[in-house]
């Protein structure tokens, strides 16, 4: 007799019997072929996507703001700033008399004789520079047209403001030994007040944050105003840069600045 109760193998969808009767392989894995693979591969290929996706975006929107010229210290470029990074440099302030000292007012010749270090410090042209079309974007004024002695042909130049303000300090300087020998400064009255004001915008524009401490004790000997490092502009780069454009030389006239 036959016992309609007694087991049979269950069949999968084809109609098959699992060989070797029960197994221990649960039904959901079963059917897990190389489609399963795929599909359980999915997310984790789109969530790979996405984060490389969003970096791109970071990355783009990173160069967008900053554009080629990548400040790594300081404010961002502004509208009349060069198309290039000066970068730059750590600066201790220490006094350098060579630049100013009591003696320079001894005499009448001495002042001409102190401006001589400061001529370097200045470029060829004295600040003028050359700008070609496609770097005056987004500037807001026109050139210069100069025509200095001797040179028939008049050339668009701008100034940088950096080397006007070295030239007004140097012109206070020679006109305040000037008059220290009694000379008659009433002609340069104007240009007098024009610099003391260009020098008031400079350091209101440049900010200077730095906070200094009193460095007696490094320095022994120095006043309290020296031994404070700053961060500084990198006055060598721009002054090769400002040579470089130099459309053509401005010697100095020593006794009335540079």
């Amino acid at each position: 007799m036959t016992d309609k109760a007694a087991y049979r193998p269950l069949k999968d969808e084809s109609g098959e019997a699992e060989e070797g009767g029960n197994s221990s392989t649960p039904p959901w894995a079963r059917y897990r072929g190389e489609g399963w693979t795929k599909h359980r591969s999915l997310p984790w290929l789109r969530l790979g996507g996405e984060v490389v996706l969003v970096a791109l975006v970071l990355l783009l929107s990173l160069k967008i703001m900053l554009g080629d010229d990548v400040r790594p210290v300081g404010r961002p470029p502004g509208p009349n700033d060069p198309k290039k990074d000066f970068g730059f440099a750590d600066k201790v302030f220490m006094n350098e008399s060579k630049y100013a000292n009591e003696g320079a007012f001894l005499s009448e010749d001495k002042p001409a004789e102190t401006l001589r270090y400061w001529v370097p410090l200045s470029s060829k042209g004295r600040g003028y520079v050359e700008i070609p079309d496609d770097e005056r974007d987004g500037m807001d004024g026109p050139p210069y047209l100069l025509n200095p002695p001797l040179r028939p042909n008049k050339k668009e130049l701008y100034m940088i403001s950096g080397f006007h303000q070295l030239h007004c300090l140097s012109t206070i300087m020679a006109s305040y030994a000037r008059l220290r020998f009694g000379k008659d400064e009433s002609e340069m009255g104007y240009h007098i007040a024009h610099c003391f004001d260009y020098l008031r915008e400079g350091i209101l524009c440049a900010g200077d944050a730095t906070l200094k401490g009193n460095n007696t004790d490094r320095y022994p000997g120095v006043e309290i105003p020296w031994g404070t490092t700053r961060r500084c502009a990198n006055w060598d780069a721009l002054r090769e840069w400002a040579d470089e454009r130099t459309a053509f030389p401005f010697p100095p006239v020593l006794d009335s600045g540079i």
